[in-house]
C-alpha cells in the first residue's frame, strides 16, 4: 500500500494545476487505480471497488463516496487535524542514480535505486517529463498528511509497520519533486509492483465525476477516530485485569 502511495505522489504532488481534464491510470498488486483531475479537484478509482473518492484542493476538502452503503466519509476535519508529517519522516532515505531506463507510457525514464536506513527497498524509474504532463498538484499532499494521521494512530496503539522500507512516505515524496514522477517502481527482488500505463492529458470525465450525492449519509471520520481513541481509554489495562486475576 505504501509503494501505490508513493507512486501516486510523484504523479500527483507539485504541479499547478491545469484546464483540460487528465487521466493517469496505474497498474499495482493491488489492481487498477483511475485518477481523473479537473481545475482543483481530482477524482480516484480503485478497481473492485463502485466507490470513489473525491480531493479538492483549493478547498482542502476530501471525501469518500460509498454507493453500497448509501454513505459518504468526510475526512476533510482528518486533513485539517492532521500532521505535516508522520513517524516515517524519522526514516532516512538514499537514492543511487544509475542512469537512463527504459521508455515507459512513452516517456524516458532515469533509473534509482533506493533504501531506508540501510535498507534495499528496491528501483524507481522517473520522469520529470511526465510529471510535467500530468498538470495535477497538491492532491497528493493532502493525502499523505492523512497517511501521517493513520500512521499515528497506528502507532499509539503499538502498530506501526518495523519495516523502513513501508515508512518512507513523506520523504520519498519530499525527493520525487526534483527527480520526477516514478513511472514503474521494482521492489528489492526486481519485481513490479507499480506501473503508470496512461496519461492522457485530453480524457473525458465519467459523468457527475466530482458530485457528493446529497441524499447519502456522511460520516466525519475525524469524530469517529475521536470516538475511537475515547473507547480505547476507557477499556481496563489488560495487563493489570491479567494479575488481579492471578492472584485470585
Amino acid at each position: 500500500m505504501k509503494l501505490r502511495s508513493c507512486l501516486l505522489a510523484g504523479i500527483i504532488l507539485v504541479l499547478p494545476t491545469v484546464q483540460a481534464a487528465t487521466l493517469v491510470e496505474i497498474t499495482d498488486t493491488e489492481g487498477l487505480t483511475r485518477i481523473f483531475r479537473d481545475g482543483s479537484k481530482s477524482r480516484l478509482e480503485m478497481s473492485g471497488e463502485s466507490g470513489y473518492m473525491v480531493i479538492d484542493s483549493a478547498a482542502q476538502t476530501v471525501h469518500a463516496v460509498v454507493p453500497e452503503e448509501r454513505m459518504v466519509m468526510d475526512m476533510s476535519d482528518s486533513l485539517k487535524n492532521a500532521p505535516d508529517a508522520g513517524p516515517a519522516s524519522s526514516v532516512k532515505i538514499k537514492l543511487n542514480k544509475q542512469g537512463s531506463g527504459p521508455r515507459i507510457s512513452g516517456y524516458k525514464t532515469t533509473r534509482y535505486s533506493y533504501s531506508a536506513d540501510g535498507k534495499d527497498c528496491g528501483t524507481l524509474f522517473t520522469s520529470q517529463q511526465a510529471l510535467a504532463d500530468t498538470g495535477i498538484n497538491d492532491m497528493f499532499a493532502m493525502m499523505e498528511r492523512l497517511s501521517a494521521q493513520a500512521d499515528a494512530m497506528m502507532s499509539a496503539f503499538g502498530q506501526q509497520d518495523a519495516d523502513p522500507c513501508e515508512r518512507t512516505g513523506p520523504g520519498l515524496t519530499d525527493m520525487l519533486k526534483k527527480i520526477g514522477a516514478p513511472l514503474r517502481i521494482l521492489d528489492s527482488n526486481g519485481k513490479t509492483v507499480s506501473e503508470v500505463i496512461t496519461i492522457d492529458k485530453d480524457a473525458a470525465l465519467p459523468a457527475n465525476a466530482f458530485a457528493i450525492p446529497a441524499d447519502y449519509k456522511v460520516h466525519n471520520t475525524d469524530q469517529m477516530m475521536r470516538d475511537t481513541l475515547q473507547q480505547m481509554q476507557k477499556m481496563p489495562d489488560m495487563q493489570e485485569l491479567m494479575k488481579q486475576m492471578q492472584q485470585q
